[in-house]
């Protein structure tokens, strides 16, 4: 008997050091899906970690915890689906052969229980932003794909790690935080236009570190951006019997069994 969906979406974590708390409660959050058994579809939507490059022995024993609960998830049955971001760069080589977790570089839609998903980072919302639409196609591109696939693996975590905290300053000064009312605004009319071109009934995306919900007027479409874990962690549930909804990460691992 197939059991009902049971789905679940986390963006913008940023993980770093073990030793940090957003860390930590990750691996609760993981080991919770995996104790209670009722997940059926995990989507990490993109910068999970604050940096993650190809296959490199590098990440894959500083998170090799983590690693070991996202395959566990898999060999349990749960359909594990990742999305690069701006962090997390090259993860089907690791995570899509090695731990057969879908690996998605773009937007991608997915029908559950007869509903419409359009899921994506979200780093592609903004095509104003001409410098990071070419620094994402640069960084994509086959031959600097393959170029850092065979760097030697501490150049490969050196240019990584500053690339990702210029990336941290971007968020911070560049034209994603210009004010949180455009960036805002933004989101609005990149979910109004795609409502307009695709059909889908829930848009979920992250990247902008704004905690989001909008309703287009007139419509059932409703479209979500995940927030970042900077404060207040939280995941998107879905379930049949209930509107996508905000969960406290800290409360549910707090819970009991």
């Amino acid at each position: 008997m197939t059991k009902p969906a049971y789905v679940v979406f986390i963006s913008d974590c940023h993980l770093g050091s073990r030793k940090e708390p957003r860390f930590v409660l990750f691996e609760s959050l993981l080991n919770r899906l995996k104790n209670e058994g009722k997940v059926t579809h995990l989507f990490l939507v993109g910068d999970i970690f604050d940096l993650w490059v190809g296959r490199h022995s590098y990440f894959v024993d500083k998170y090799s915890g983590l690693v070991k609960l996202v395959h566990q998830l898999v060999q349990m049955g749960v359909e594990v689906h990742y999305f690069e971001g701006n962090h997390d760069l090259y993860l089907q080589d690791f995570w899509g052969e090695e731990l057969g977790v879908f690996i998605h570089e773009g937007p991608k839609q997915f029908e559950i229980e007869n509903k419409i998903f359009q899921v994506e980072h979200g780093d592609q919302m903004d095509p104003s932003d001409k410098g990071y639409i070419f620094l994402r196609w640069f960084l994509r591109w086959f031959p600097i794909r393959t170029l850092i696939r065979h760097l030697p693996e501490w150049m490969v975590v050196q240019i990584g790690e500053k690339a990702s905290e210029s990336s941290r300053e971007y968020t911070s000064t560049g034209s994603k935080s210009q004010s949180s009312q455009v960036t805002i605004q933004k989101f609005y009319s990149f979910v109004d236009d795609t409502a307009q071109n695709a059909d889908w009934d829930f848009l979920i995306a992250g990247h902008i570190h704004h905690r989001l919900q909008y309703q287009i007027p007139d419509s059932t479409k409703t479209a979500f951006n995940l927030g970042v874990w900077d404060d207040q962690p939280q995941i998107l549930v879905w379930t049949p019997s209930k509107q996508p909804h905000f969960v406290d990460v800290t409360e549910l691992c707090r819970k009991g069994p």
